[in-house]
């Protein structure tokens, strides 16, 4: 018989069911105890996992840096078992012009030269740890053998005729790794050539090493934490510039003829300029940079160029002619098929040339100013035209440059090196791209107060809609528009001017002088191929006439008391040309390089 509880004993059940059920549940503070205890596990398993992270991702990088050195090693060592003997110290002191005569007569073998070059660039790199070969390139004596069967066999090897050619790090050659210091791209070995890597190969070049970068190459340190520091070969305690330091060290040591890098800001002209070597940026889109990494390759706002870096002029002419090919077209059809025409390099004619030494927004140490004085006189005897020129607005078009840039608030670089260690250089940049956008809208004006130009730079922490960045492109466009009719007003063939305001800076002092650049930068923001000549050297008396730059702010103070020391650095002039007139800008290149030589050797008979 089941047994069945009265109605009137009902309420009496529940309400001991309900006391039951109200003991067993958690206090109040048993539950918060356990929500902060579940929070803390949370943060604290998170911030574990991001610890091991971190670490397993350093010591990816070590380990490919400590593989690299090892490959570099082991070559040197296979190639100094050979006896360095006079006639290869002969060939490393021909100029680029000679060798390559000396190769198509078969006079000297494309083998031959290619190992002593690699030889030389492997004995520059490791000398007082310049350190700027990555890595030397697999095949290069094989396919410089190829070139002297083909030679032999009375085929045409190519424009090139197996000249060595040293690659900046980020640009893909077969059997290399391309991660410019970051550790998310260290596992990559490409299977395939970039396109400019193809097209000198097609012309009978030899890629035989890659040089070193900065991190991510949104720096002009040359360092990063996969291959270390590159060190510039004039003053070891300073650096070479970036991000194509590393081939311009290289070819200042004499441990290349030609190299190739890519720039967005100044980074085939500055290194080349702080090192003492020629380096030129031609106009965007006429030469092809698929296969050329970049870690934002979405910004195409201010683009991404591949140039020539050289010791002269008539090794960046000779890349240029034989990048600017057919195959190049076809290999990339956005480029567009505009032949190279080499007379207008060649041919001799009057230039009307403007000049300017300060540029409305930073000035330059006295060396700087005498570079383009004499620049102007060399270029003046030699019967072109010289007329003072002041570029409108710079101010604004800096604002422009690092607000493009600089448009997603720096969000894909923290992302990129989340977990990676950061170079010196990309310490700086990091913190100033992750201000809040709250704080950075009230200390820019501060700063541009306090501290003037720092506003400019700070433009890169504040995050814009896609509406802003329309704005800013169309700004961009009415600039270019502004500067243009400057210039044709004048009715200028080309500029000369400073590509920096000082030489060579102390090593770790770049990320400090985000905001010096304004003279590379502008050429970018422009898209007008420019091209660097050196011309003189630091002076003492360049040093005691720094008393009188101006030290009313930061920047120029800092300027000022890092150009201390700077006696014997290598000095440079730039060189700029209208869009698509790139033939023009060489021309005016090889006038200066020459005047100049015709200047220093009259001096020395006179002497």
């Amino acid at each position: 018989m089941r047994n069945v509880v009265s109605e009137s004993a009902m309420p009496v059940v529940r309400s001991t069911a309900v006391k039951l059920a109200c003991r067993s549940l958690p206090k109040p503070k048993h539950v918060l105890l356990t929500g902060i205890a579940v929070v803390l596990g949370v943060v604290a398993s998170k911030r574990v996992w991001e610890i091991l992270r971190t670490y397993r991702t350093r010591r990816k990088c070590r380990q490919y840096g400590e593989e690299a050195a090892a490959a570099c090693l082991e070559m040197r060592d296979a190639l100094e078992e050979e006896e360095w003997t006079d006639d290869d110290e002969a060939l490393v002191a021909l100029d680029v012009c000679e060798l390559l005569e000396k190769l198509r007569s078969g006079e000297i073998k494309s083998a031959r030269a290619v190992r002593a070059y690699l030889r030389k660039a492997l004995a520059c790199s490791a000398r007082r740890n310049i350190n700027c070969v990555t890595q030397p390139i697999p095949g290069a004596l094989d396919n410089a053998a190829s070139c002297d069967s083909l030679l032999e066999s009375g085929q045409d090897p190519g424009l090139l005729q197996g000249l060595p050619v040293s690659i900046k790090e980020n640009m893909a050659v077969v059997g290399t790794r391309a991660h410019y210091g970051v550790s998310s791209q260290c596992g990559t070995i490409h299977r395939e050539d970039s396109v400019v890597v193809k097209v000198l190969k097609s012309h009978g070049a030899v890629p035989f090493v890659k040089t070193n970068v900065p991190q991510t190459m949104y720096s002009f340190e040359c360092s990063n934490p996969v291959y270390g520091a590159t060190l510039n070969p004039h003053d070891p305690c300073r650096g070479p510039g970036g991000s194509s330091g590393g081939d311009a060290a290289l070819l200042a040591m004499g441990g290349s003829l030609l190299g190739l890098g890519t720039d967005i800001a100044g980074s085939t002209r500055i290194p080349p300029a702080f090192c003492g070597v020629v380096g030129f940026k031609p106009t965007m889109g006429r030469i092809s940079g698929t296969g050329s990494g970049t870690p934002i390759a979405g910004m195409t706002g201010v683009g991404k160029t591949v140039g020539p870096q050289a010791q002269s002029v008539a090794g960046c002419r000779l890349l240029m002619q034989a990048l600017c090919s057919e195959l190049m077209w076809k290999l990339d059809p956005t480029i567009s098929p505009v032949p190279f025409r080499v007379d207008r390099c060649t041919q001799q004619r009057t230039l009307r040339v403007g000049y300017y030494d300060y540029d409305g927004f930073f000035p330059v140490t006295p060396a700087y100013k005498r570079a383009v004085s004499e620049a102007r006189d060399a270029l003046a005897a030699r019967g072109h035209e010289l007329i003072a020129f002041s570029p409108p607005n710079v101010k604004h078009a800096m604002q422009l440059y690092y607000s493009i840039v600089g448009g997603d608030g720096g969000r894909t670089l923290r992302n990129i090196l989340r977990y990676d260690e950061k170079d010196v250089a990309m310490k700086h940049l990091i913190r100033l791209a992750s201000l809040p956008r709250l704080v950075s809208g009230v200390v820019r004006p501060v700063a541009g107060v306090l501290w003037p130009r720092s506003g400019y730079t700070l433009c890169m922490s504040r995050r814009r809609h896609v509406d802003q960045l329309w704005t800013l492109l169309a700004e961009r466009r009415a600039y270019i528009a502004e500067f243009i009719a400057a210039w044709q007003q004048l009715g200028l063939d080309g500029v000369i001017c400073p590509p920096h305001v000082m030489g060579a800076p102390p090593l770790g002092t770049c990320g400090e002088m985000t905001c010096s650049f304004s003279y590379t930068m502008l050429f970018n923001l422009l898209d007008f191929p420019a091209g660097v000549v050196p011309v003189t050297k630091v002076t003492t008396v360049d040093e005691l006439a720094l008393r009188n730059h101006p030290q009313d702010n930061y920047w120029d103070k800092l300027i000022h008391d890092l150009s201390i020391g700077s006696s014997g650095l290598p000095v440079a002039v730039q060189c700029a040309t209208l869009p698509w007139q790139d033939e023009t800008c060489l021309y005016l290149m090889q006038e200066l390089e020459t005047s100049i030589k015709t200047g220093t050797a009259a001096a020395a008979a006179t002497a």
